[in-house]
């Protein structure tokens, strides 16, 4: 059988599929986790790989009363809030899913409440990702997930429909975000908040020069960081522990939205915005205070992103981006540092979604304590009056 790829927990070899085999299909290799996507998108006006457009970058920014989304093929970027996608990475296309890491470093989140501090002479850039529509070939899930899947595979036992396996559901999937660096003044050290429903990693294209001292991911259940120079620090904080830490991400125009629908909705009275109001603008400032005193920086001043965007550039636009802008590196053949749930899968190792059902299987077997189609499966029994 060929090997393909590595993984690897910190910094120890644990091996390709032979090895991978006899540590519970990976499963064991992968760090407990703790306690529907939608069709926009910054490719959507076009064709999937489309990367201008006609006009002005930023005339393809809409405005929502919850925050900004891309609706054309552009970029977020830091200087000037958009750019065409073609002027971040003049080669870019669309991640496969088919595509095959070569080595996959897994990564223990943090369970403290602090991160590691961004090294001295770094710039620090704060980029949000929300809905990414492109997949890669890697998935995560937790013993939650993996139940639901259970109990769905026994409903559809006990009824008299097709007793088929249930499919994994879509956040389980990691979404690409492409991010070109063009910053060559001093190093970036990038965080990264996830605030989708679920996972994303992360591609790095690194124009010549361009330098990336570190890379602190929060907010999700499962990043992942790719084509990053092994030795560069890596760390990772999920929705579940920044919130444990009184951390939650929360920015004011969402939560003003939110005010807004529950209001509209009847789920709020008149009497009680002011409160609510209150309660929100707490949220915000004990999260800006936590990420002040990680990263010498408040979130809500310093955000750069928008929902749906596929790219993101950091750092100047390039003269001739076809010359002086970053290449594209592909999925293939990259090194990965992922921060996982309990159950983690990749394409090239995995056959996907056969390597869900089979742990349905295997979860339901042991729960049931012997084949759920026959133990779950109603007996029925007639009798002759």
């Amino acid at each position: 059988m060929e090997t393909k790829g590595l993984f690897m927990i910190g910094a120890v070899l644990v091996g390709g599929y032979l090895v991978i085999g006899a540590l519970k299909d990976m499963d064991a290799a992968a760090p407990s986790g703790s306690g529907g996507l939608v069709s926009l998108s910054s490719r959507g006006l076009g064709h999937a790989e489309q990367t201008r457009a006609e006009g002005a970058a930023e005339s393809y920014i809409v405005a929502r009363n919850w925050g900004e989304v891309a609706e054309g093929p552009i970029a977020n970027h830091d200087g000037s809030r958009a750019v065409f996608i073609g002027d971040a990475i003049p080669d870019w296309r669309p991640a496969d899913a088919d595509e095959v890491a070569d080595t996959i470093q897994l990564l223990n989140i943090a369970r403290g409440c602090t991160m590691p501090a961004p090294s001295a002479g770094a710039r620090v850039v704060n980029l949000m990702v929300e809905h990414p529509e492109t997949k890669a070939g890697l998935w995560s899930y937790d013993e939650a997930d993996l139940l639901k899947g259970v109990r769905k595979w026994f409903r559809n036992i006990r009824g008299h429909e097709d007793a088929r396996l249930p499919g994994p559901m879509a956040s389980h999937e990691f979404r690409v975000h492409d991010i070109a660096i063009t910053e060559t003044d001093q190093p970036v050290h990038l965080v990264l908040q996830n605030l989708a429903a679920g996972n994303i990693l992360y591609n790095l294209h690194l124009a010549p020069g361009a330098r990336v001292s570190g890379v602190s991911m929060l907010g999700g259940a499962a990043n992942a960081v790719a084509n990053i120079a092994p030795g560069v620090p890596v760390a990772a904080m999920d929705r579940a522990t920044l919130r444990g830490c009184g951390a939650a991400q929360a920015r004011t125009v969402r939560l003003e939205a939110d005010i807004a629908k529950r209001l509209r909705d009847h789920q709020l009275r008149e009497s009680e915005v002011e409160a609510a109001r209150a309660e929100a603008a707490a949220r915000v400032s004990a999260f800006n205070d936590w990420f002040d005193a990680q990263f010498g920086i408040r979130s809500e001043d310093t955000l750069v992103g928008m929902s749906y965007a596929e790219v993101s550039l950091i750092g100047p636009v390039p003269d001739d981006p076809s010359k002086d802008g970053p290449r594209y590196a592909p999925l293939a053949g990259a090194y990965v540092v992922a921060q996982t749930e309990q159950y983690f899968k990749a394409a090239g190792r995995h056959d996907w979604p056969d390597a869900y059902q089979a742990d349905v299987v295997a979860t339901a077997t042991q729960l049931a304590g012997g084949d759920p189609r026959e133990v779950v499966k109603p007996k029925y029994s007639w009798r002759a009056y």
